[in-house]
């Protein structure tokens, strides 16, 4: 995906290269009335010459990136939904099986990835319980035990978050924001509807 993506951008480059030699060589100055006309590289241009250079030395300085970010992997086909405030997990369980994006399972240990709203330290908690390192495995050190601890003691929730977290590698996969605007069911179906379709765009499913 990574190559399609600067395949693309390179010949968004190599057009914008023709299109400036395309306008630079386009008309002849005796065409231009006096009062339109500017000078670039020797060249008179008119107004609308003038714009669509500006347009192509725009695409021409674009950053060459790599492209988008790569899309969550097929392997993920199950989820499980940890409790979220005013009852959106029930909307977003039922939004993900309608639209056939994720199975959502009963049990953690069915499940290839976790749904929160918070990835605090009850989170992580809860992570280490459910899923241990398999017995032989080499345990991944928890470098939050020996990070300074803030002042309170607890962590402050921020409403309309979730996560898509592989509980096994402990990574977090993707993450939206969507605050509903209010808690009746209505937009909480609204808010879940969101969501739904943000994953179905990381998971590139039509």
């Amino acid at each position: 995906m990574a190559a399609a993506g600067l395949r693309r951008k390179s010949a968004r480059l190599e057009r914008g290269i023709f299109r400036f030699f395309e306008i630079v060589n386009r008309a002849p100055a005796s065409r231009i009335a006096p009062n339109r006309r500017s000078a670039c590289c020797g060249v008179p241009l008119t107004s609308m010459k003038i714009l669509d250079l500006l347009l192509t030395i725009t695409l021409l300085c674009t950053p060459l990136t790599a492209g988008d970010p790569a899309p969550l992997s097929p392997r993920l086909r199950t989820v499980y939904i940890l409790e979220m405030a005013n009852g959106l997990d029930q909307h977003m369980a039922s939004r993900l099986t309608s639209s056939r994006v994720m199975w959502v399972v009963l049990e953690p240990s069915s499940a290839d990835a976790v749904i929160t709203e918070a990835v605090d330290d009850s989170f992580w908690a809860w992570l280490a319980r459910t899923y241990p390192p398999a017995p032989g495995a080499h345990s991944i050190p928890d470098s939050r035990a020996s990070a300074p601890k803030p002042e309170a003691t607890t962590v402050a929730r921020h409403p309309g978050t979730v996560f898509l977290v592989d509980p096994r590698a402990r990574v977090i996969l993707w993450s939206a924001w969507e605050q509903p605007w209010k808690a009746s069911p209505g937009e909480l179906d609204r808010t879940a509807g969101r969501f739904t379709n943000l994953l179905k765009i990381a998971f590139e499913k039509k």
